[in-house]
């Protein structure tokens, strides 16, 4: 019925596009019926993005590149605390000690069944572990002792000793031991954070990437959206006048406004979409949900483009096997696992240790004059004997000569320094010790453990290797298919474009109705979204091929410092 009655009021229509040839022209700039608005978002606020500050803005704001920078930061760490432990260690403890023990003897020295020492100590000692395994301890004591007891003939005494203890590991323990696998693996550690960091910047560069075009075409579908939107509203105008000169069925009025609120549902729909893909790309750039930006439009100022890939899948894998983080990370911890075997095999032999120690002892004191309780009774019967003797006539028998102490060790504590840097009272013992066990199956089951797990990475890089292979593949198929997408969807758009201009001279004509152009024009709209999506497609389908060979942070001119 329509066409029948647009072809029956042809001439009318014809005379109404000589009178007013203005109006049957569709407008080119949107009239933004339907307001911008994105919640949270002052719309005054623009905030022009290009792909390169994203991607900067990321690597200075992501919070997971920020775990991931800090985790290196512990790892080098734990190597400085690991190699902390070849400090050396000062010792210095000065102290006071008073006892009075009781004595049952006479032989205990004791007067009146006690005996009282009071002892006044500074040692001081340096302790120092060696990268071969070694462990010397230099040790200084020194004492004054001061007591009652009477058999004591220096009171105060001053006692000091210098020394060294020594230990040199032969068998196990020799080329590698506790403390130097602690080491290596915390060296090991940090080459394995940097690679864990440098995957965590390849994957938060290829989210920007990603979200930064999904934002793009957001926005580039919102523009069509809007135009769209703006022609159903320019082609309602067209039929009222129309209608009003009884030139066209009032329906087509009806028909105009229902695909008129239905553009702009769909105008609602991709504000929506750039409302999201603007949070997901704040998510990345932004450091934490306080920033002000977070008020801000952001709006990417680059545009899609085709650029042609010329990488074939040979030198795509090579590349990809060479540079990509995870079969790096393989690489490493299959070298701690050569470590742990190392070490595990160098547990399972015999302990031989070299030990050697050396003390040289230093003595002085006061020398007391007082009676020796022992040779005290014998005096008195010796001068008893004496007098009977001259009695007799005899002669008298003379007393053996006291012990005496050596005049070295009569004096203060510098005389006891002397006798101790003199070396005249000294003690030096060298030896070899060996520890072996009857059974040493902690040792044993701790090597197979290693060696089995050395046989599981080996397996788990295979299989990464194929993951990657495949990733490689289908990242290329992705560009190569983007392309031709690209090429397909820019020939329909340009398709519905001819469709649409053929349709609107025919709507002049009156040879068409207002539903073929209205079709025409939601075919067109669709092929521009389809072509701009292809376009998006197609850059992220390059940032993945670039993440899968890992090449990104070279793409970027992002350069890791370590």
């Amino acid at each position: 019925m329509q066409i029948s009655q647009t072809m029956r009021s042809k001439p009318t229509c014809i005379l109404l596009i000589l009178l007013f040839p203005a109006t049957i022209t569709f407008a080119q700039h949107p009239s933004h019926r339907v307001p911008f608005d994105l919640v949270g978002i002052d719309a005054s606020k623009e905030k022009k993005l290009s792909l390169q500050e994203a991607v900067e803005l990321a690597l200075r704001n992501n919070r997971d590149i920020e775990v991931e920078r800090l985790n290196i930061e512990i790892s080098q760490l734990g190597v400085t605390g690991a190699e902390g432990r070849y400090d050396p260690i000062f010792s210095f403890g000065p102290s006071f000690t008073s006892r009075t023990l009781p004595v049952a003897s006479i032989l205990g020295g004791g007067a009146n069944g006690a005996v009282a020492i009071d002892s006044a100590t500074w040692n001081s000692s340096l302790q120092q572990l060696f990268r071969s395994g070694a462990n010397l301890s230099l040790f200084f004591d020194n004492s004054r002792d001061t007591t009652n007891n009477v058999f004591t003939s220096l009171n105060p005494q001053f006692n000091s000793s210098l020394g060294f203890n020594f230990t040199q590991p032969l068998f196990r323990n020799f080329k590698i031991d506790p403390l130097r696998r602690e080491i290596q693996i915390a060296k090991k550690q940090v080459s394995l954070s940097d690679a864990q960091f440098r995957l965590k910047v390849i994957e938060t560069v290829t989210a920007v990437v990603q979200s930064y075009w999904d934002l793009a075409y957001a926005y580039s579908d919102l523009g069509v959206k809007q135009e769209t939107a703006d022609w159903a509203q320019n082609q309602l105008e067209i039929n009222k006048r129309l209608a009003a000169a009884g030139t066209l069925a009032p329906v087509q009025i009806v028909e105009a406004e229902a695909e008129l609120e239905r553009r702009e549902g769909d105008v609602l729909v991709a504000m929506e979409n750039v409302n999201r893909a603007q949070n997901v790309l704040k998510q990345l750039v932004l450091p934490d949900r306080k920033d002000t930006w977070w008020s801000e439009n952001f709006e990417p100022s680059d545009t899609a483009d085709l650029k042609p890939n010329s990488l074939g899948l040979a030198d795509a894998m090579q590349k990809a096997l060479a540079s990509r983080p995870e079969l790096e990370q393989l690489n490493l911890q299959s070298e701690l696992n050569a470590i742990d075997s190392a070490f595990n095999q160098n547990q399972v032999r015999p302990q031989v240790d070299l030990l050697a120690s050396y003390i040289s002892t230093g003595l002085a004191g006061t020398l007391l004059d007082q009676t020796n309780p022992f040779t005290a009774q014998n005096e008195i019967f010796l001068n008893r004997l004496n007098d009977l003797s001259r009695l007799a006539g005899l002669p008298v028998i003379q007393p053996l000569p006291p012990g005496s102490i050596p005049g070295n060790l009569i004096g203060g504590y510098g005389s006891s320094l002397s006798n101790l840097f003199e070396q005249n009272y000294r003690t030096f013992q060298v030896g070899v010790t060996l520890t072996l066990p009857l059974r040493n199956r902690t040792a044993e089951a701790n090597l197979a453990r290693t060696l089995t797990l050395g046989r599981q990475l080996q397996s788990l890089r295979q299989r990464v290797e194929q993951l990657v292979e495949a990733d490689v593949r289908n990242a290329l198929q992705a560009v190569v298919t983007a392309e031709k997408r690209v090429e397909s969807a820019r020939a329909g758009r340009v398709a519905s474009q001819a469709q649409l201009e053929s349709e609107e001279r025919r709507f002049r004509a009156g040879e068409a109705t207002n539903f073929f152009v209205l079709t025409r024009q939601n075919q067109l709209s669709e092929a521009r979204s389809r072509e701009m999506r292809t376009l998006a497609d197609h850059n992220i389908a390059t940032a993945q091929l670039q993440r899968a060979i890992a090449s990104t942070l070279e793409s970027f001119n992002i350069q890791l410092k370590k």
